[in-house]
């Protein structure tokens, strides 16, 4: 496990696998993110990305049954 800046970082590695939980929709720059990710990859390698998704099937319902939508 590494930790940096990941719009800046540059750790002289590449990886296999690159794991980027619940944090891309808090980075001033998304565009510099993929770009430090794509030199840090191997060719082969795995990028997981995952981002919150506050309209889940439940609060569908919960907008259709009940006229209003909480996030």
């Amino acid at each position: 496990m590494v930790q940096a800046d990941v719009e800046t970082m540059d750790l002289g590695e590449t990886y296999d696998v690159i794991v980027a939980g619940d944090i891309i929709e808090h980075l001033s720059n998304p565009g510099r993110f993929l770009g430090a990710v794509s030199r840090h990859l191997n060719k082969e390698g795995v990028f997981l990305v995952t981002t919150p998704n506050p309209v889940t099937f439940l609060r569908v319902l919960e907008l259709l049954f009940k006229n209003r939508l909480a996030v």
